[in-house]
């Protein structure tokens, strides 16, 4: 580390000498230290060789009041970028700047929203997007023009998307014929018999035990009657012993329920005309 005031002592000889040298020092290594040099002036810069980490630097210059970052220096990867730009840059062949390292917000050990409650945003170079916040969002998302707001891909193929029109929302899933093959009609017989093996249940969550009880369905439950409306494992746990739990699309039971209520008004109106039929009959023999 090398900073000095940058003002030469009134001496002589020797002590001028290694004054000399001191600041020198401090001007070659641009006033590294761990923390803003004692004495600093309006322009200077200055490195602090402990911010965000120990291995991850941070550039300031001096406006007269306040110092303010520039860069971060990685000693590790042997890079820089500017504070604003946040991402550790290389250059491709063409020149055009490209990610090598991750976007942070807090030091290089802690990963904003990823099984934590650190604050902050974190992009990694492999594409993980972690986003924590405490205000009332933690994402918006516009458009000037009706159209899809997120586009949902499986390796390089779309197969969803979120989109707007007006003020409603749209929530997509791939579902073109030409997408499919083997179409045949649910009977609805055997979805009524499908549905009545589920087990619509009301609960509480573990994480709100105050709050209303809500309507729903256990996973491994539902997996069971329908398993391609589940993701995930019963009882699975992460590294670390945390729950990693399962998920269900009830949207997947919709094709089931409308192939059911299809068929119960087929019945009903096949009913009705039965009826309406022998109270033909009946009245034809009371006259």
């Amino acid at each position: 580390m090398s900073q000095s005031d940058l003002t030469v002592s009134n001496d002589t000889g020797a002590n001028v000498r290694s004054d000399l040298q001191a600041h020198l020092q401090a001007l070659g290594s641009t006033s590294l230290g761990n923390s803003a040099p004692s004495t600093i002036y309006q322009g200077q810069h200055w490195i602090d060789s402990n911010t965000p980490s120990g291995t991850i630097w941070t550039e300031f210059v001096y406006d007269g009041a306040t110092s303010i970052a520039l860069h971060y220096i990685d000693t590790a990867s042997n890079v820089a970028y500017p504070v604003s730009a946040m991402p550790l840059l290389g250059y491709s062949a063409q020149g055009a700047p490209v990610m090598t390292g991750d976007i942070r917000t807090t030091a290089a050990t802690a990963v904003p929203g990823s099984s934590n409650t650190t604050t902050g945003y974190n992009l990694a170079a492999n594409g993980t997007l972690h986003l924590s916040n405490n205000g009332s969002y933690v994402a918006l998302i516009n458009r000037n023009s009706s159209g899809s707001e997120l586009i949902f891909a499986l390796s390089g193929t779309t197969v969803g998307s979120i989109s707007v029109s007006g003020s409603a929302t749209a929530y997509n899933t791939s579902s073109d014929y030409r997408l499919k093959f083997d179409v045949e009609p649910i009977d609805w017989w055997d979805a009524a018999a499908l549905i009545a093996r589920m087990n619509p249940v009301w609960f509480k969550w573990v994480s709100n035990p105050m709050g209303n009880r809500v309507d729903g369905f256990i996973a491994h439950e539902l997996a069971e009657v329908l398993p391609g409306a589940v993701t995930g494992e019963k009882d699975a746990v992460d590294g670390d012993g945390r729950i990693v739990p399962q998920g269900v699309d009830q949207a997947k039971l919709t094709p089931l329920l409308v192939a059911v209520v299809k068929g119960l008004v087929q019945e009903l109106k096949l009913l009705t005309t039965l009826l309406a039929a022998q109270d033909e009959r009946i009245a034809a023999l009371e006259s």
